[in-house]
């Protein structure tokens, strides 16, 4: 990679902090955690095309920090708003980091990026609904191997079963979208707190159940059918052909010839 092309990206990277941060009306963290720290790596493939969230070792004694593993130096980055965002909320809940960090990529980030894939995480969310094939919220637990994800040796998760990564990041995306509009930021930066006490604290800051939440999530996409059934025929038709590469084939149909 070029100086030039790093100062650009290393541009891009603050640019989209400074989104995310305003949007949630917090800070970084910085004088108590650290840095954030931003590497960029070698892209491994397609699959790869993507940023990581980490907690790993600084080099510096030993010491603990946040990283974000930014893979592909050509396009603009994927999911790079969504990891920073998990940086700033460091979670050891997958759902949480999830739910928080999906609705800013497809708010500030690239529009590209998993899994709206170009659509929205609703747009697929919907097509899912249609077909019964939405787990409810309270099944999708806090590790990475109920999302798909397998950690390697080097602590960096990868994928091991597509369909299930699919499906879980879509949904905590969408009903993440769902609580932000209609909870609002504070209400989720409120979740966040309580929830790192242990446990996930729909009751005491939502007032309602998961299962009443879910409910009202699901009703809310099945509204949205006169404006999102088209784009959820997409993502359903290119589902079905291919679960593996979906994201792909929708990206690709999305950004046309």
């Amino acid at each position: 990679m070029t100086d030039a092309r790093l100062k650009v990206l290393a541009g891009q990277a603050q640019e989209t902090l400074d989104k995310a941060l305003a949007l949630w009306e917090v800070d970084s963290g910085a004088s108590r955690l650290g840095k954030i720290r931003v590497k960029f790596e070698m892209p491994r493939g397609r699959d790869y095309y993507t940023s990581v969230f980490v907690v790993a070792s600084d080099g510096a004694g030993g010491r603990r920090a946040r990283v974000v593993m930014v893979y592909g130096f050509e396009k603009d980055p994927m999911t790079m708003a969504h990891k920073l965002t998990s940086a700033v909320f460091p979670h050891p809940d997958k759902l949480v980091r999830n739910m928080m960090g999906v609705p800013v990529e497809e708010r500030i980030g690239n529009r590209m990026s998993f899994p709206g894939c170009g659509l929205s995480s609703d747009d697929w969310a919907l097509a899912f609904l249609r077909a019964n094939e939405l787990l409810p919220i309270s099944d999708l637990g806090s590790d990475h191997a109920s999302w798909g994800h397998q950690v390697g040796p080097d602590g960096i998760p990868r994928v091991v079963d597509r369909i299930k990564q699919t499906k879980g990041y879509v949904e905590a995306g969408s009903f993440g979208r769902y609580l932000l509009q209609q909870y609002g930021f504070a209400k989720l930066k409120q979740f966040y707190r309580l929830s790192l006490q242990g446990g996930r604290p729909w009751t005491e800051v939502f007032g309602k159940e998961v299962a009443a939440l879910d409910g009202e999530w699901r009703a809310a996409l099945k509204a949205q059918e006169a404006s999102r059934g088209k784009n959820a025929d997409i993502a359903w038709g290119m589902f079905k052909q291919n679960p593996n590469q979906a994201c792909a084939l929708v990206q690709d149909h999305v950004a046309g010839p």
